[in-house]
């Protein structure tokens, strides 16, 4: 480890941190058309930039959908960025994927988020999550604590929240 790292404690500590705040904090849901990387720039960005402002560690930065630009994980000659990420002194730390569940293409949506999150683990992020939006109330309760724990042993950080109105509800537990 270089001189200046975190240490993997202070790493799952900051994930516990985010993961908190992208799980109970008031975050508005998204509107009728729009599509992912507007709503983490309009609504999921400022939780994370709340969290760094609070622990006033030097060095950390947010990076992501209209934030600083992100190394991309890269497979097949293929990009993939994340919609959220941490960076400590320019090293790779945390990144998110956020997906909507819709109607149509709810499977896809949930291979393809956690799919993303296994190629940030594999790109050198310490720490990687999905978030996923449920748009039409079908998760049930059950269904989220059985995918957090396939989610933990893969060692990615699942966060799944409800739209309700104009907000999103709380992730269940």
């Amino acid at each position: 480890m270089a001189v200046g790292d975190l240490t993997s404690g202070q790493v799952d500590r900051l994930m516990e941190i985010v993961a908190h705040r992208l799980r109970n904090d008031q975050i508005e849901a998204p509107l009728a058309a729009e599509r992912e990387p507007v709503y983490t720039a309009r609504c999921l960005l400022q939780p994370i930039r709340t969290v760094l402002g609070e622990l006033n560690i030097r060095g950390l930065v947010d990076a992501g959908e209209g934030s600083a630009r992100v190394r991309p994980a890269v497979l097949f000659g293929l990009r993939f960025y994340p919609d959220l990420a941490v960076t400590y002194h320019g090293t790779r730390t945390l990144a998110f994927e956020v997906k909507f569940l819709r109607l149509g293409g709810r499977e896809n949506a949930t291979a393809t988020a956690l799919g993303q999150a296994y190629l940030y683990k594999q790109a050198g992020y310490r720490q990687c999550g999905v978030l996923l939006v449920d748009m039409t109330g079908q998760v049930t309760d059950r269904e989220i604590r059985q995918a957090e724990d396939v989610c933990r042993s893969a060692q990615i950080e699942l966060i799944v929240r409800r739209k309700s109105g104009l907000f999103l509800g709380k992730h269940p537990g």
